[in-house]
């Protein structure tokens, strides 16, 4: 049997389970996005669920104390250290996807602020604060990416 199978069906089983919830919500006249919310913290506990049980397992199997739930939950493990160095190619995918979404949020700024039509609102300083605010975003996704991809630290984390 592949090792993928149990893994799959599951998130198959997630994805009818969270297709029925929403279909039966909009089907009855509800909002569907409370029935969004509470799918994905569902999700969220469930997974942490299954996970905690798998490293409680895991840790009492090698003599060692589990994490508390909670600590757990909102922390995790904890396995890969800060000091280590990641790989270039994590460097270049992650600079690269930090740099198409914050070219994405400057493109919508500058959008919205091109195809307001600024004679007719009557809080102009509302709009345009609601224009600058993505492209602002997208500006330091664009310097996050260029400080991942040119692998320099932050001065602030220079021991």
């Amino acid at each position: 049997m592949n090792k993928r199978a149990p893994l799959i069906s599951y998130l198959i089983a997630w994805a009818l389970i969270a297709g029925c919830a929403i279909f039966a919500a909009a089907l009855s006249g509800l909002p569907v996005w409370p029935v969004v919310v509470v799918l994905l913290l569902a999700f969220f506990v469930v997974n942490n669920a299954l996970a905690y049980t798998a490293v409680s397992r895991r840790c009492r199997a090698d003599g060692a104390q589990p994490p508390s739930y909670l600590n757990f939950l909102f922390r995790g493990l904890r396995s890969t250290k800060l000091n280590e160095a990641a790989p270039l190619a994590t460097h270049v995918l992650v600079s690269a996807i930090a740099a198409v979404f914050g070219g994405f949020l400057i493109f919508c700024g500058v959008a919205l602020a091109v195809g307001a039509t600024w004679s007719r609102i009557t809080h102009p300083l509302v709009v345009a604060s609601i224009c600058l605010a993505p492209a602002v975003i997208g500006a330091l996704c664009l310097w996050v990416a260029w400080r991942v991809f040119a692998r320099r630290p932050h001065p602030s984390n220079v021991a």
